[in-house]
């Protein structure tokens, strides 16, 4: 208690302002602000966020590109650590959306659905074939060819995690490998997240 009244711990008011906010400017600082709750090191515990997974899920198919993003940003961040992180985000039903927005023709989208998906597949065989049953592996072929070398960096990550040796998706990715050695970005380069004021 602080000064009468119960301390509400910091990721509830995010929590709450997303309930019933309709403001767009709102709704983008609101996801922002959880996107950076989620994040850190030492790494927040799994039961201080998970409450959050299933709004930033719902966040996944908002209009607005900025919010999206950074609800991607912050089930990337929820789900790197042991699989039962990961099992968070797959049990609230967030990866068909994650692996649809793989081909969204925004890079600030797409980056961060590549980094979540790329943390979910590293799971245990069952995580990993949640995320190959709902397409990811068609989804990362044309990220191979993308025009950000970022993106292809992750997604030769992600395909080493899950790509079926017949799909053809190893083969692409060996070729690729081959073609671009020793020219893989730095780890700042790779993964990016806009700041905030």
């Amino acid at each position: 208690m602080c000064c009468g009244s119960p301390i509400v711990p910091c990721h509830r008011v995010p929590l709450q302002v997303l309930q019933s906010a309709t403001k767009v400017s709102l709704v983008r600082n609101a996801t922002w602000t959880l996107s950076n709750l989620c994040r850190g090191k030492p790494q927040p515990s799994l039961a201080s966020v998970a409450e959050a997974v299933p709004v930033l899920g719902r966040l996944l198919n908002a209009s607005d590109a900025e919010v999206v993003a950074d609800a991607l940003w912050a089930l990337s961040y929820t789900s790197d650590g042991p699989n039962d992180r990961i099992q968070c985000v797959l049990d609230a039903g967030c990866v068909p959306r994650m692996v649809q927005l793989l081909s969204h023709p925004a890079q600030t989208v797409v980056t961060p659905a590549l980094r979540g998906v790329g943390n979910i597949v590293t799971g245990d065989d069952s995580q990993t074939q949640a995320v190959i049953n709902v397409g990811v592996v068609p989804a990362l072929l044309p990220l191979l060819s993308h025009s950000k070398r970022t993106v292809r960096f992750c997604w030769g990550g992600s395909v080493r995690a899950c790509a079926p040796l017949n799909s053809g998706c190893l083969r692409c990715a060996i070729r690729f490998a081959r073609k671009h050695a020793g020219r893989s970005p730095t780890s700042q380069q790779a993964v990016q997240h806009r700041s905030k004021p």
